[in-house]
């Protein structure tokens, strides 16, 4: 007892100890403002001498984790600098999601072909949106897949020729939904299809799941396309994480990926 009383214990007073504690805090998010000046306990009886005149304590800047958020939501590092210093996260976000360049407008004529390609469910859905834009509805979409059975009346290279040499001729454009296959061959049969098709647009059906890179690679490979399409954002914690493969987004989730649209899926999935 005698040894543990001779150990001094640590002092919590001073300057050095509170500028520790507001760097722990700041770097917390926790801190809006300044930490309170801690209160000195008395060592002994004796009486304490005349306190130095209290100074207030700096306003210290908002060092709230908003960069990690950003980048947890998998919007890309370079548009982080675009926000403005002080606005509430939905203000920020759509600030950083206005400076994303918009998708080129989709143009069709009488006899054009506007293309979706994809391996899921969410190629109907774009075409669907692109249908719309142009007048008409799902119905109206043409149904493209390797198998002949069904609703695919476009099943390869030769039968797409066939029917774009038909369509010309028509007084109305022409919306086809490429259900490729999934893998190298299908990305490959699918790339036969648009090019023998001959689209004035083409729009990718991706999933938000797959990685960026990834993206970029399958799109390459069916030859390109002037904006994806995006679904599956509740299955990935990184649903903007897309916006980095450099290829304009045009449709999430069924609708038009306007900043708005972007902003109010993003801070959903921050209250969640």
């Amino acid at each position: 007892r005698a040894r543990a009383a001779d150990v001094p214990a640590p002092s919590t007073e001073g300057p050095t100890f509170r500028e520790v504690l507001r760097d722990i805090a700041a770097q917390a998010g926790l801190l809006d403002g300044p930490l309170a000046p801690v209160s000195p306990t008395p060592a002994s009886s004796e009486p304490d001498e005349p306190d130095e005149p209290a100074r207030p304590a700096p306003v210290l800047p908002d060092r709230r984790p908003e960069r990690s958020t950003f980048a947890s939501l998998g919007i890309p590092g370079v548009l982080h600098e675009r926000r403005p210093s002080s606005a509430s996260v939905a203000q920020r976000l759509l600030a950083v999601l206005e400076g994303i360049d918009p998708p080129p407008p989709v143009l069709a004529r009488r006899g054009d072909v506007v293309a979706v390609v994809g391996c899921d469910d969410g190629v109907l859905a774009a075409a669907g949106v692109l249908a719309e834009e142009l007048g008409q509805t799902l119905d109206d979409v043409v149904v493209a897949g390797p198998d002949e059975t069904g609703f695919h009346t476009v099943c390869d290279a030769e039968s797409a020729a066939s029917r774009r040499a038909l369509w010309r001729r028509c007084g109305v454009p022409f919306v086809v939904a490429v259900q490729a296959p999934a893998g190298s061959r299908g990305a490959a049969w699918a790339s036969e299809v648009l090019h023998a098709l001959d689209p004035v647009t083409v729009w990718a059906a991706v999933s938000a799941e797959r990685k960026p890179e990834d993206v970029v690679a399958w799109v390459e490979r069916v030859g390109g396309a002037d904006a994806l399409a995006v679904s599956g954002c509740d299955a990935t914690a990184s649903p903007a994480a897309v916006l980095g493969t450099g290829i304009p987004v045009a449709v999430v989730e069924g609708r038009r990926a306007t900043p708005a649209a972007w902003t109010a899926l993003l801070v959903e999935r921050l209250a969640v």
